[in-house]
């Protein structure tokens, strides 16, 4: 274990791990990443990616929205842990660049993955710096507003931190952080 990832066994010949922003998305719990898991320690979670070559699993932390996917299938596709990634999602994240006035905040939700927020949507009511309270490597929770791809390829996720947001989902979709 370090500081943004937990190895794991899965047999003999097979290896997985967990990135950080993939094992829940309360700030606290992700701040308390290295305390939460220990040597010997049991985790659920779901495959987001396969490397046959190196026989390697990357997992995302059991929740009950996790729906059942087929490895093959997820082999297939190169990009599959963006493709995990949908509108409506509430991710974990962690700030990573502030951009000054009405730029908003550049979050990182992968580990090669980020998204942008909005000023518009750091806050619920008018505030005149709403981008005072954060900081970079501030862990944040976030609601995926959109997902598109560009015509070079490239991925661009909206998110939005406003609690309202988060607060109304979270509510309906019966999220459980238990690993």
């Amino acid at each position: 274990m370090d500081k943004e990832w937990v190895w794991l066994t899965v047999s003999r010949n097979v290896m997985a791990h967990l990135f950080v922003l993939d094992s829940s998305s309360e700030p606290s719990e992700l701040k308390e990443f290295q305390q939460r898991f220990s040597e010997g320690q049991a985790v659920k979670g779901r495959v987001i990616n396969v490397n046959r070559e190196k026989r390697l699993l990357r997992l995302k932390a059991l929740d009950n929205q996790c729906t059942q996917l087929n490895i093959d299938e997820i082999q297939q596709s190169k990009s599959s842990v963006f493709e995990q990634t949908k509108q409506g999602d509430i991710i974990g994240g962690r700030v990573q660049k502030i951009l000054p006035g009405v730029g908003g905040l550049v979050v990182q939700i992968g580990p090669h993955l980020r998204g942008r927020v909005h000023y518009t949507e750091i806050v619920d009511s008018w505030v005149t710096e709403p981008l005072s309270g954060f900081h970079e490597g501030q862990f944040v929770k976030c609601k995926v507003l959109s997902v598109s791809r560009s015509s070079e390829g490239s991925l661009r996720v909206d998110l939005s931190l406003r609690s309202s947001n988060l607060i109304r989902d979270s509510n309906n979709s019966g999220l459980v952080d238990d690993l």
